[in-house]
C-alpha cells in the first residue's frame, strides 16, 4: 500500500547500475510507496569514470556512453540515484533542470549530502547531515498486507505443512567470507536440531550466492523433516514463504533480506554463517539491541518483535520537502 500519495502526474525516474538488482529494488520500493509509477535508465560509464571512486562531478556529458539518454529533456519530477555510478548522472541532470528535479539519493554516496535534495542511507552508514534520512536497514515493501495481496500459487501446498512454519533465507559467500561447505552442514544441523526441539517445518530457499555443494549439503540434512526446499526452478516462492511462515531464520550475510523480514512483523532469528565486516555487524547489533532479532539457537524463545516500519516516516518526510521544493521553484 502507498504510505503517501503524491500528486497523479508526478513523474519519476531510477537511475542505477545494470545489474545491481538489490539497489535498484530498493530504488523502486520507495516509489511505490510514494505511489508514483518509475521508469529505470541503467547509467553506463566510460573510462576512466568507471575507476574513479568517490566519482568527481565533473564531464557528465563524456562520461557517460548513454549521455544523450540520459540528460535529454524533458527532465522527471524526481529522480532516485542509487550506487557510485549514478552519482554524476543524477546531478548532471539537476543542473540540466536549472534545479526544478528533486534529487534522492538511496544509501551513503560517499560525497557530501549537500550535493542532493535528500539522502536515504541506513543506520550502519556513517554519514550525516540535515538532509539525510536514516533507516534501520534497506528500503522495502514488504509488509503483512503486502504478502497478503501478492500470495501465489505456492500458498495451499504450504498449507500442508505443520506448524510453526520456519522460513529460512539463505543468502551465502560474500566478499568479507565464504560460506564453506562445513558451514553449510553446520547450518543444516542447527535446522534439524531446531525442528527436532520446537516441532513445525521449513520453507527454505538459497539464493545465488549459496552455492550449489552448500545447496545439496542443505537439502540432505532436512531431508527426513516436513519441509518445502525451492530448487531454483518455476517462480521464486520468496513472498508465500514469508506469508505462510510463522517464524523466519535468516542468515547474516544479507541487510536486505534480515529487513525484509522484520517488515513481516514475525519473529525473526539470526543464522550465523561467517563475519561479514564492520557495516554488517554493526547493522546486525543493532537489531539485536533493539530486539528485533534474536540470535538462532537450538529451540524458539516466546516473543514478539516490536513494530520495524520505516517506510512510513521516510515517506512522509520525502513528501514535506518535495512540496518545500516545488513551492520553492515556483
Amino acid at each position: 500500500m502507498p504510505k503517501v500519495k503524491l500528486a497523479e502526474n508526478t513523474t519519476c525516474r531510477i537511475l542505477v547500475e545494470e545489474g545491481l538488482k538489490g539497489t535498484e529494488n530498493q530504488c523502486i520500493a520507495l516509489a511505490r510507496a510514494l505511489n508514483i509509477a518509475p521508469e529505470t535508465t541503467y547509467v553506463d560509464l566510460r573510462f576512466p569514470w568507471t575507476k574513479i571512486s568517490p566519482p568527481v562531478l565533473w564531464g557528465a556529458g563524456h562520461a557517460y556512453k548513454n549521455a544523450q539518454t540520459l540528460f535529454s529533456s524533458p527532465f522527471p519530477d524526481i529522480v532516485i540515484a542509487s550506487g557510485r555510478k549514478s552519482i554524476l548522472a543524477a546531478l548532471q541532470i539537476k543542473k540540466a533542470s536549472k534545479g526544478k528535479v528533486f534529487t534522492i539519493q538511496v544509501l551513503d554516496p560517499r560525497i557530501s549530502s549537500r550535493h542532493f535534495d535528500l539522502v536515504i542511507a541506513p543506520d550502519h552508514d556513517d554519514i550525516t547531515g540535515d538532509n539525510v534520512i536514516k533507516t534501520t536497514g534497506s528500503l522495502h515493501n514488504i509488509s503483512p498486507e503486502f504478502l497478503k495481496q501478492h500470495a501465489g500459487d505456492y500458498v495451499d501446498e504450504l498449507k500442508q505443512l505443520p506448524e510453526p512454519r520456519i522460513a529460512v533465507l539463505i543468502g551465502g559467500a560474500t566478499r568479507k567470507t565464504d560460506f564453506t561447505t562445513d558451514t553449510a552442514q553446520h547450518l543444516g544441523e542447527a535446522l534439524k536440531t531446531l525442528v527436532k526441539n520446537s516441532g513445525g517445518s521449513l520453507m527454505i530457499t538459497a539464493s545465488r550466492r549459496t552455492g550449489e555443494a552448500q545447496a545439496k549439503i542443505l537439502r540432505q540434512a532436512v531431508a527426513g523433516l516436513p519441509h518445502h526446499f525451492w530448487d531454483g526452478h518455476g517462480d521464486n516462492p520468496y513472498f508465500d514463504y514469508l506469508h505462510m511462515a510463522d517464524k523466519i531464520i535468516v542468515t547474516n550475510d544479507s541487510v536486505s533480506m534480515a529487513t525484509e523480514a522484520l517488515g513481516t512483523g514475525k519473529p525473526v532469528y539470526v543464522a550465523h554463517i561467517g563475519t561479514q565486516g564492520r557495516r554488517i555487524e554493526k547493522f546486525h547489533d543493532g537489531l539485536a539491541k533493539k530486539g528485533y532479532t534474536k540470535p538462532l539457537s537450538d529451540r524458539f524463545e516466546d516473543w514478539q518483535p516490536p513494530v520495524c516500519d520505516d517506510m512510513l516516516s521516510v515517506c512522509q518526510e520525502i513528501e514535506k520537502r518535495y512540496k518545500a521544493h516545488k513551492e520553492a521553484q515556483g
